[in-house]
């Protein structure tokens, strides 16, 4: 049985290799032909556009490129699309393709290179790109050029600041391009770009021209009392009547009776004291009261005692003590007073003074004394001293213990130097 079956498949596999041979061996004229596939792919040689291809077998638009293979296969001038955009490789072809490794391109309307569907300008071979999107391209110096491709609200720059037109306050003035203030003045030459009262500063004191009340001072700027004078030396700023205070006493000088005197600034007066040391601001004639007696100096006959002020008789006496007021003979308790005056050194003048001396003691009341005032004028020489023989002075009274008493005395000796008033008292 089983050699049987062998046999069998022996039978057949020659059978098999017959019929083939004949097939391959056959001239395709031969009426076996219309069964022929010499590449075995299915299709008979006498219709199979590639018999020797096995992987093609019918070529529609007869470009000798199998419709397989064939990526436009009812394209005669199209066979392949590396890319497969659905454009044909063949440059001269219908539907070719400009770019036929870029599955993104196959078109290059304006021939600059770049495919019209990255091309932001596809008719204008002199732009390609517009990297902001505002509509101007990138290259600056073609047509529609954009000065700044990254700024899409910007694209010219007419003066060449480096600043687009559309930001640029002066966009036909190089040397400015920001208005901060709104002033009109750029902002490069407005030394006071937030401030749109103020554009220049002519004294450089940080005051602009427009508020400066001395634009060409640097040192001064505001005047608040208008009186002509700046605020920083104006001593008075806020009185427009005053504006020196030379002695720095607080009082202007134009209002100051002394404006060198840093104590004194009125005069209430007219006398030429101020008030500070007048003491006696209201009275014209007086100034002084020098023993504070409330007596000016000039009316007080008596202007360094507090206790006299006047001597009506002229006797050298204070009323407040003149027994006799009005007599410049008589004062205190009745005593008398005689001026006796020796011109020379001469017997005469010893004998004027006797009388004077006995006159004086007729004169005054016995238990009271006399004070002899004697003024010594020289009448010639220099002599330094010398001395005064008081004689024929019997007696004269002087105070012991509380009791007067009579004394006998030959003489009364005084010294004398180089004249002047003297006084010795004498007790007759």
């Amino acid at each position: 049985m089983e050699k049987r079956s062998l046999t069998l498949v022996v039978l057949v596999l020659i059978v098999v290799l017959i019929v083939v041979a004949a097939v391959v061996l056959l001239p395709a004229t031969s009426p076996l032909s219309s069964i022929r596939d010499t590449d075995g792919d299915g299709y008979a040689d006498a219709n199979d556009a590639f018999p020797n291809n096995s992987a093609e077998w019918k070529d529609s638009d007869a470009d000798e490129v199998g419709d397989n293979a064939d990526a436009f296969p009812q394209m005669n001038h199209q066979a392949t699309d590396a890319d497969g955009d659905g454009y044909g490789d063949n440059p001269d072809g219908y539907n070719a393709d400009r770019f036929p490794t870029d599955r993104y391109e196959w078109n290059d309307s304006d021939g600059d290179g770049v495919g019209d569907n990255s091309d932001h300008f596809p008719t204008e071979p002199t732009q390609q790109n517009d990297t902001d999107g505002d509509g101007y391209g990138d290259n600056v110096l073609e047509w529609r050029g954009d000065a700044f491709p990254d700024d899409r609200f910007e694209w010219n720059d007419t003066d060449h600041d480096g600043v687009g037109d559309n930001t640029d306050a002066f966009p036909l003035f190089q040397l400015d391009w920001n208005d901060t203030d709104g002033d009109g003045v750029g902002d490069n030459f407005d030394l006071f770009p937030n401030d749109p009262t103020e554009q220049g500063d002519f004294d450089d004191d940080g005051y602009g021209d427009n508020e400066d009340r001395f634009p060409s001072n640097p040192n001064e700027w505001a005047d608040i009392d208008s009186d002509g004078y700046g605020d920083n030396s104006d001593a008075f700023p806020s009185n427009r009547y005053e504006y020196n205070d030379t002695d720095g006493d607080g009082v202007g000088d134009n209002t100051d009776a002394f404006p060198m005197n840093a104590n004194e600034w009125a005069d209430s007066d007219g006398d030429g004291y101020g008030n500070n040391v007048d003491a006696f601001p209201a009275d014209l004639n007086e100034w002084m009261d020098t023993d504070h007696d409330g007596y000016g100096d000039n009316l007080d006959a008596f202007p360094t005692n507090p206790g006299e002020w006047r001597d009506t008789d002229d006797d050298g006496v204070g009323d407040n003590v003149d027994v006799a007021p009005n007599d410049p003979d008589i004062w205190a308790n009745g005593t008398a007073r005689i001026l006796l005056t020796l011109s020379g050194l001469s017997n005469e003048a010893y004998s004027l003074l006797l009388n004077d001396i006995l006159f004086a003691s007729n004169y005054a009341n016995i238990s009271q004394y006399v004070v002899i005032e004697i003024e010594i004028v020289w009448s010639y020489g220099t002599t330094n001293s010398t001395q005064v023989m008081l004689t024929a002075i019997s007696y004269y009274w002087y105070s012991w213990d509380g009791e007067w008493s009579r004394q006998s005395q030959d003489q009364e000796i005084v010294t004398v130097h180089n004249g002047g008033l003297y006084f010795i008292t004498l007790y007759i």
